[in-house]
């Protein structure tokens, strides 16, 4: 049973050129040669392979000490057309397994960039502060309250002026 299709992978600049996925099995031979394994349709890259144990849906089963890997003997274990597995267990051991084979490839073309975020628009609007009565109102600006302070501190000087023309006019 084996599943075949592609995928691409743009944001890591990488693409995925095929998949294949399946199941098989594997047996100890009395001399360890491996078992070959041939993909349903040859890849264009050399794949990178997993292969994982599968122990079935019964857990009642007793479970049989072995390891499975990849076996190249001389060759390379995994290559455009199949892939070679070993088994490490007692003679005439079956393990049934799981696979995946993917081609991986980088890109040839570089990827667009994505398009820049438009800024949003800003608005020039006093923040708006709430008075103790509840009644809504602009807040002044920074600098209407710094002339504020100046005009009052003009009209503090004027009070003291007018203050003390008074008193001189007093005294005579």
């Amino acid at each position: 049973m084996s599943a075949y299709g592609q995928v691409w992978d743009a944001e890591h600049g990488l693409q995925i050129t095929a998949i294949e996925a399946g199941t098989g099995s594997v047996t100890r031979y009395q001399d360890g040669r491996a078992t070959r394994f041939a993909f349903k349709k040859p890849f264009k890259h050399l794949p990178h392979v997993q292969i994982t144990p599968d122990f079935g849906t019964d857990p009642s089963r007793p479970f049989k000490q072995n390891w499975i890997y990849l076996l190249g003997q001389g060759r390379p274990a995994v290559d455009r057309e199949g892939f070679s597995v070993g088994i490490f267990g007692s003679v005439g051991h079956v393990t049934a397994f799981r696979y995946m084979a993917i081609g991986i490839s980088e890109r040839t073309t570089t990827p667009k960039p994505a398009p820049k975020p438009k800024p949003k628009p800003t608005t020039t609007k006093p923040p708006v502060k709430s008075t103790s009565k509840g009644v809504m109102r602009s807040a002044p600006r920074a600098e209407e309250e710094e002339e504020e302070e100046e005009e009052e501190g003009e009209e503090g000087e004027e009070e003291e002026d007018e203050e003390e023309e008074e008193e001189e006019e007093e005294e005579e």
